[in-house]
């Protein structure tokens, strides 16, 4: 840990605590843990350093937190947002709802936009979409192996705090960052950041029905169901176990994804409806799904969910339960 994020957490330390709700029990594979072995990597290796943040914090943060104000004259400067975040589906109300940040290179300061939305609404997927509940100058360290940042913002409404603590993934081939955010200081949610210009290692190749890379190398690519939501792109990605709608039952429409040579085994969906799909490809055999549709093109890779579906005349898959 580097003596400025130390400083950033000691400040943190030192603040006045009021209620904070409680992040509801964990349902599923696509909520965060707090236990920092939920983010060991794939040959069963720990990022060590990063397990010593999230406990410190962890044990450190049990309510909303008072730091430095942000300036409201402070907005990000014009131009694209060098990082795209979002964490998962927070579980906090009755609406599911996620936070979405974007981060900002600035010459001399670096820059935050804040947004707290439903899920499935205002996601990076609308270009015109401007996040302006929160922004300002960002505290902490951002580098190239690490994102360690603090925000705050007080208006007539309230306080709000929002810390996040993320590594550098290198599964990915562009910059992408993994880890936890912490919202009014309570407990830890899985949080993902990515450059907005990252591209697949792994694509699909309709001839073999395999994912490949340029050297012909079959794998998957490391995006999660959070940052699917938020590009449309899940194209070779590995979503064994996950709810596609992230347990949102107000029938969003998932619509568009890119899921060619996705695996979807295990994985669900119910009150939702996945529209107008790519699933070249997808496995989906034990996908289990209810009071949802399910429609997209295939090819004759595509492994059928169990359940009713039939091919219609265009040659897409429609599948009802």
């Amino acid at each position: 840990m580097t003596r400025h994020t130390t400083s950033i957490l000691l400040a943190l330390l030192s603040v006045t605590f009021v209620g904070c709700q409680e992040q509801p029990a964990s349902s599923g594979d696509t909520k965060a843990s707090s236990d920092p072995d939920a983010l060991d990597t794939e040959d069963g290796t720990a990022d060590e350093s990063l397990h010593t943040r999230i406990e410190a914090t962890d044990n450190d943060l049990q309510g909303p937190i008072t730091g430095p104000e942000t300036d409201e004259a402070d907005t990000p400067p014009p131009g694209d947002p060098t990082l795209h975040c979002t964490t998962e589906n927070l579980q906090l109300s009755s609406t599911p709802n996620a936070i979405r940040v974007q981060l900002f290179r600035g010459v001399d300061q670096d820059f935050f936009a804040y947004q707290d939305a439903p899920i499935h609404t205002d996601t990076f997927l609308d270009p015109t979409h401007e996040f302006t509940e929160m922004s300002g100058v960002v505290e902490g360290e951002w580098n190239d192996e690490r994102v360690e940042l603090f925000m705050s913002h007080t208006d007539e409404s309230g306080s709000t705090y929002f810390g996040m603590w993320l590594a550098r993934d290198d599964r990915a081939p562009g910059k992408m960052y993994t880890g936890v955010a912490y919202v009014n200081g309570c407990s830890a949610y899985e949080m993902t950041c990515w450059e907005p210009s990252i591209e697949p290692e792994f694509l699909y190749v309709e001839a073999t029905g395999e994912c490949t890379n340029k050297n012909s190398e079959v794998g998957s690519n490391p995006w999660p169901i959070h940052m699917v939501r938020e590009t449309g792109d899940g194209e070779c990605t590995r979503l064994e176990g996950v709810a596609l709608n992230e347990d949102d039952y107000g029938y969003p429409d998932l619509e568009a994804w890119n899921l060619r040579g996705a695996v979807l085994d295990g994985a669900g969906m119910h009150f939702a409806n996945l529209v107008d799909a790519n699933l070249e490809g997808a496995k989906m055999t034990e996908f289990e799904f209810g009071y949802a549709e399910i429609t997209g093109s295939i090819d004759t890779h595509t492994q059928f969910p169990l359940g009713p579906c039939d091919v219609g005349y265009t040659g897409d898959l429609h599948c009802w339960n």
